[in-house]
Formats: structure tokens, sequence, C-alpha cells
């Protein structure tokens, strides 16, 4: 358990890459990220989960752009605030 102030984006650049600071920002916001939009998420989400700790869910799309079924990226905040 994880008891500790959310994820909030306190700097303008946490990593070098606007790529990533790109995801972390619509993870903080609140976006459900579609794995088939990006090849390389993935792995950024991996590294998100590791580095900073983030509860990172992962979930079944339902975005329908595509008849394959795929997963979704989501910041799940709320589960910090849990005793």
């Amino acid at each position: 358990m994880y008891i500790g102030t959310p994820q909030k984006p306190l700097e303008n650049k946490i990593y070098l890459s606007d790529y990533k600071n790109n995801i972390y920002k619509k993870l903080n916001s609140g976006e459900f990220l579609c794995s088939f939009e990006d090849q390389n998420l993935r792995k950024v989400i991996f590294e998100l989960k590791n580095k900073l700790q983030m509860n990172i869910q992962t979930l079944q799309c339902d975005c329908n752009n595509y008849k394959r079924i795929h997963k979704a990226y989501y910041y799940e905040w709320a589960t910090e605030f849990r005793l």
C-alpha cells in the first residue's frame, strides 16, 4: 500500500523527451490510452510503473477503432489514498 501524494505533474518536464512527457501528462489528466494508437506505449507504461511507482491499470479497450481485442491504460490515482 502506498500512502503519499498522487503523481501530480509538479515539473514541466520529467523526461528529456517530449514523447514520454506527453504520455505522462495524458495519464495524469485522466485519459485512457489505447495500446494500438502507439506501438511503444507499453514500454513507457512499464517505465512509469517502475520509476515513478504509478498505479497504472491495464483494461480491455473499447474504442471500436480496431476489430481485435486490445488493451488500454489508465492511471488510477484514487488507490493511493486508501488506508
